[in-house]
This record gives C-alpha cells, structure tokens and sequence, in this order.
C-alpha cells in the first residue's frame, strides 16, 4: 500500500502522516526515502486469532502494525502462552534482517490487525545504488540499531520485572505453607478435644480455613496483585459451568456405580444401604445435618480458592521448567489431600482424586466459579447423601 507522496511531503489538501511512521524504525528518512521503502510494503488485514506468523517457520520478512493490535505468544506442552501484546505503531521481526535465523515466537491477531509486510528481499533488489537499503544508505541501519537497542531495554526490563515477581511469588508461596501447617496443627487440637466439639468439628475446620482465605487475600492486596489473577472472577463463566455440570454427574455416576458395585461383590458391604442419607440423619438430627451441609456448601469455595487459586496458581507462576502447570496440580492437589488425613485415609484418597480433577478443570478455565460449583454438589453428595458413615 504505498503512500502517494503528497500525503508523505503532508500537503495541506491531503491527511496528515499516519502515526505508525513514528517510530524510530523511520525516524530521519525524507519522503523520497520513505516512499522507497513503502513501494515494496504489503498490506494485509488478519482476523481474531488468526496467525501472522508462526514460530519455527524462517524469518524473511518485517511487519509493521498499522491497525488493532497483535499478541506474541509461545506454545508448548502446557498449552498457548501469551508473552505481549503489540498494538499500531509497533513493528516486528526486524532481527532476520541480520540473522538468518527461524521465529521465535508465534505473532497472533488480537481482534482485527492490519500490518504493513516488508520482505527482507525487497530490501537487496536491484544494483547497489538501486536497492532500497542502497538508497537509504545509512539511515536505515541506525534505524535498525535504534529499534534492537530498545528491544534490548526493554527485554532487560522485563527481565527484571519477571524476576521480580517469580521472587514475590515464591515469598507468598513460603508464607502459605505456613498458614498450612498452623491449620494441621489447629486440626490436630480438634481431634484431642472432638468428643467436646459434640461433632461440630468440621466447623472448626471450615472457620481455620476461612482464616487462612482472609490472611491470603491480605498479603495479595500488600504485593499489589489482583484477585482476577488467583480464579476470583466471571470471565469464562458460562463456559466452565457447561464443562463442570457435566463432569460433575459422570462423577456422581461413577461414585453411585462404584458403591452399587461394592455392595453386589464384597460381602462386608451387603448389609450397608446404596443411598446412605438415613444414617446420616440417626446420626446427627435434622438441624445438625442441615447446619453442617450448608457450611460445607458456604466454604467449599474458600477451600477451593486456597487450594486451586492460590496453592495451584502460585505453584504455576513460580515454577518454570516444562509441564509446570501439571506439575503445580499434581503438588498443590498432594498437599491439600495432606490436609484430610486427620479424618481417614479414605476422605484424604478422595479429596487427592477430585482435587486433580478440579486442578485440570481450573488450568482450562482460570476461574474458580465451575470447580466450586462441581466441589459444592460433589462433597454434598458424597458425604452427606451416598456415605452411611463418615469418610
């Protein structure tokens, strides 16, 4: 899309210069110049999503971004990974001018993008007097030293940043498994003095823990994060509510299966009834049943947002070597199951299973809104309505 060189020289009669010319990448260059290089620049105009480049393919040309904005992003085992965004005025892959080398990244489209394309043999066309890099002599080489030095900046600088927060992260994560250990602690008090808790136990696991929820969200306000960062939001709500419903009742399925098959084959349990919601209520009346259900339905979301958006996402930002996210479920999940064994080895076995679950549901859908509603109707079903006795 070249220029005519009446906009370029800025007529009164025609528009003025476009702002992506800018950057230092033309800074110095007179029209002529500058309508040298356009000549050779493609438009082109990418959808949402829609790749401009893609890592590991050879680098032959530059791009410059004129309209909507462009993500960098990197893939590997773990999924898509977004290191920034681009937006108009910027300009990449100007680095295979002079190294003969493949992407480093991939460059996706944010929404609409519209790029100027310079391919790098446009550049070196022609005799030496005629080329663009020719004709522009010097200039565009110091233009070019320009953009890779800020490049360097600004890479250094974010360098620092990430460092920076890698070692935020890994004090908040420390402080976290000492809130941890003062909880088994506090369980282990509730378990010598259970037969004076009258079976109100469990509440006074679920206010430790809430305790814990609340000194978490304090030291997340003093590092300056936000809670969207740690699950608490509705962005993909609808999305993680459709994948936990159905999750959920091939869970409950499988559970009611599981114990409908024990009782057929395993001859201690024939005398144990499939739905064992009666026992429950011999066991605690009504109002108790009642009571302890419902804090189990208000707290589970606290369980999850200590165990899932905070233990989980800590883990994942903090390590950095390949699988790191499932390496994070599969630590956050061991620690927390850890935490039940103070009940049985069969609720700790339990918690482990659906805790990894929940880490794969939560790694899909980063907010906490589809695991606490799977978490809610799964622990209530399988504690308070199928278990005959406690777990």
């Amino acid at each position: 899309m070249p220029l005519s060189r009446r906009t370029l020289l800025g007529a009164t009669t025609e528009p003025a210069l476009p702002a992506w010319l800018d950057h230092v990448f033309f800074a110095g260059m007179d029209p002529s110049q500058l309508e040298a290089l356009l000549e050779h620049m493609e438009e082109l105009v990418y959808g949402d999503g829609e790749y401009v480049v893609h890592e590991g393919a050879r680098a032959d040309a530059l791009f410059v971004i004129t309209g909507g904005s462009v993500a960098v992003v990197r893939e590997n085992d773990d999924g898509r990974h977004v290191l920034h965004e681009m937006g108009e005025g910027e300009l990449f892959g100007e680095l295979g001018m002079f190294l003969d080398k493949v992407r480093t990244a991939s460059i996706v489209a944010v929404g609409e993008a519209t790029l100027l394309r310079l391919p790098f043999a446009s550049l070196v066309q022609g005799d030496a007097g005629e080329s663009i890099s020719g004709h522009l002599s010097g200039r565009l080489l110091r233009n070019v030293n320009k953009v890779l030095a800020l490049r360097t900046k600004n890479l250094s600088d974010n360098a620092v940043t990430l460092l920076r927060e890698r070692l935020q992260m890994g004090q908040f994560f420390v402080s976290l498994i000492c809130l941890l250990v003062i909880y088994t602690l506090g369980l282990s008090l509730e378990n010598t003095y259970e037969e004076r808790l009258a079976g109100y136990g469990p509440l006074v696991s679920i206010l430790l823990l809430a305790v814990i929820a609340l000194i978490c969200i304090v030291q997340i306000r003093l590092m300056g994060w936000s809670l969207d960062r740690f699950g608490v939001h509705l962005r993909g709500a609808k999305a993680a509510l459709t994948e936990a419903a159905w999750l959920t009742a091939a869970v409950l399925t499988l559970l009611t299966l599981g114990k409908w098959l024990l009782i057929q084959l395993h001859p201690s349990f024939a005398d144990i009834p499939l739905i064992g919601i009666g026992s429950r209520l011999e066991t605690y009346g009504l109002g108790k049943l009642l009571l302890l259900g419902a804090s189990y339905a208000l707290f589970a979301p606290v369980q999850e947002f200590i165990a899932r958006g905070v233990l989980q996402t800590s883990l994942a930002s903090f390590l950095s070597f390949r699988r790191s996210t499932l390496a994070a479920i599969i630590l956050s999940n061991t620690l927390f199951a850890a935490l039940h064994l103070h009940v049985s080895y069969t609720l700790a076995g339990l918690a482990l299973a659906s805790g990894l679950l929940w880490g794969v549901m939560f790694a899909r859908h980063p907010t906490l809104v589809g695991v606490c509603a799977s978490h809610v109707v799964i622990g209530l079903y399988t504690i308070y309505v199928l278990a005959s006795s406690p777990l």
